[in-house]
């Protein structure tokens, strides 16, 4: 419910009050906790402590109250919001008060579900987007009702929106209980879908693993390749493109399965795997099925969040979470199309994973390159872990079958857990996309990532040794844009140089003249240093 308070002409004891400055939001909140806390027999105020608010709520025998203007908000959150925040009581209360106090605190939020452990009925106000104008200190201001909700981890159970003092509030009453956990399952007909997408899947007899060719075979990059049309990215493209096309690999396959499309990929590979892929469902597809309350609900809990199904390099701009949008779209009754299959979804919902690491690990076919692991996140590659992520991957490979294996480069992204098992959270695939950014497409990591040029070099080493294909970089590359002759520069610079020997130091001094010209300069800061020994 959401009440607008307006005039406050009412019979209730709260209306006759003399109120302090006036304060609707103060009415607001005892008329509420009237309402959902009739018979509380204790009650606690975490704010200002107003004591013509506390004698405002006289059916509550006892009443307590912390005031917290006096907590010094620029310090730790964990000094504000440990052990001692606001303090542990003996036993909980029936109802709690936080009036203009959240907004206070470095972390808002873990204040609120402290409160909603602590009793029954908490009653909350905070500046609302409605109108509002930011006032000078808050931290976390203002608030959206969604926001709150999110906060809270549940749907209020009441809410009013008062205006004082040319100031917008939002009151509201939210209720304690479990958090939400929701498993939706699959119907009817995404269980008819994955299998004819599976069947088709099967049908397919596809080497694990090409033959090495018989004769070493060339594979030229040159200027006016035809192979440069229809990509998508950098430089980077064209020389995973180019062994692609060398190889003799169908760049269409995988992407007619919509492998690419994050719903359909978590479906596809977790039949295949078990729950190695985070559970996904699609928007739309709950909303037909008459779930979007639960929907809703499980979203708030923060169980589940919510992302685009298309799409690439979200993580690396902080657009990952779309759960504030979804919920929006949810909450305003969007109608969600009334036929389709897990390929038409915009958004998914995914169970929500505590991660402690992010790899980003490579395959080429049936073998992981063991050398082109790194930290998704970090400062580079992640030697002391390798081995363990590497072969959880391999292991991954193993279960999938032929079709999904052969002509493909994968870029995993694998999560690490607390308990130290492993996850993977998305296949990015090497192939032609048909739909997002329509064209030849691969790992972020080939491309934009500071260590793509000797990625994409040891990646040709590979190839050269595993199916004696040899790539050659011809030297006609005249009148390219800035951004590819940058690159091809860099490439040149790694394809020149003998791979570093095991156990050897990747950084060797070289005596001798300076350069003749300089092609880059590097600002870094120190903890940067080790993601470019390899340029040194």
């Amino acid at each position: 419910m959401d009440h607008n308070d307006g005039d406050d002409s009412s019979d209730s004891p709260e209306s006759n009050r003399t109120w302090p400055r006036d304060y609707r939001y103060y009415r607001a909140a005892a008329r509420l906790a009237r309402v959902h806390a009739p018979g509380a027999a204790t009650a606690l105020d975490v704010g200002p402590c107003d004591k013509s608010f506390l004698d405002s709520i006289d059916w509550v025998p006892s009443r307590t109250a912390i005031a917290v203007d006096s907590v010094q908000t620029d310090r730790p959150a964990s000094s504000v919001l440990g052990d001692s925040v606001p303090f542990e009581p003996a036993a909980r209360f029936d109802l709690i008060f936080c009036l203009q106090a959240l907004e206070h605190f470095p972390r808002p939020a873990l204040l609120l579900r402290w409160l909603l452990r602590a009793a029954e009925i908490v009653v909350v106000s905070v500046p609302s987007t409605r109108t509002y104008l930011p006032e000078t200190g808050h931290r976390h201001d203002p608030v959206d009702e969604i926001k709150l909700q999110r906060r809270a981890r549940r749907r209020w159970v009441d809410c009013e929106v008062v205006e004082d003092e040319g100031r917008v509030r939002l009151v509201a009453v939210f209720r304690a209980g479990e958090i939400i956990t929701t498993d939706f399952g699959e119907s009817d007909d995404e269980r008819a879908w994955l299998d004819q997408v599976t069947a088709s899947i099967d049908a397919v007899r596809l080497p694990r693993r090409r033959l090495p060719f018989p004769e070493t075979v060339h594979a030229r990059l040159f200027k006016d390749d035809p192979l440069r049309k229809e990509m998508t990215g950098s430089f980077g493209v064209y020389v995973v493109r180019a062994l692609w096309n060398a190889l003799g690999f169908d760049e269409h396959r995988k992407f007619r399965w919509r492998l690419e499309h994050k719903l359909v990929q978590s479906r596809v590979f977790n039949r295949y795997l078990g729950r190695e892929f985070p559970e996904s469902w699609g928007v739309d597809s709950l909303s037909r099925q008459g779930l979007r309350r639960p929907l809703i609900d499980a979203l708030l809990s923060g169980g589940l969040f919510a992302k685009e199904t298309l799409g690439h390099l979200s993580g690396d701009f902080g657009e990952a979470d779309a759960t504030q949008e979804v919920l929006e779209s949810l909450i305003r009754g969007d109608e969600a199309p009334q036929a389709g299959t897990p390929v038409g979804e915009k958004w998914l919902v995914q169970e929500r994973i505590a991660v402690e690491r992010e790899y980003r690990v490579h395959s080429l076919e049936d073998r992981v390159l063991p050398g082109m692991t790194f930290d998704r996140y970090g400062a580079g590659s992640v030697p002391e872990e390798r081995a363990l992520v590497n072969a959880y991957v391999e292991s991954i490979l193993a279960r999938l079958p032929d079709a999904l294996v052969g002509e493909s480069l994968y870029a995993w992204d694998v999560a690490r857990l607390a308990d130290g098992r492993f996850r993977i959270f998305e296949a990015n695939l090497a192939g032609f996309h048909p739909v997002y950014e329509r064209g030849f497409q691969v790992s972020g990591f080939f491309q934009f990532h500071p260590h793509g040029p000797p990625l994409l070099v040891e990646l040709a080493r590979h190839v050269a040794s595993t199916y004696n294909l040899v790539l050659e970089l011809s030297d006609d590359w005249t009148d390219e844009p800035n951004r590819h002759a940058f690159f091809v520069r860099v490439l040149r610079h790694y394809w020149d140089r003998q791979p570093v020997q095991p156990g050897t130091s990747a950084v060797v001094a070289r005596a001798g003249l300076p350069p003749e010209r300089l092609d880059a300069v590097l600002s870094l800061r120190a903890e940067d240093l080790d993601r470019f020994t390899l340029l040194c």
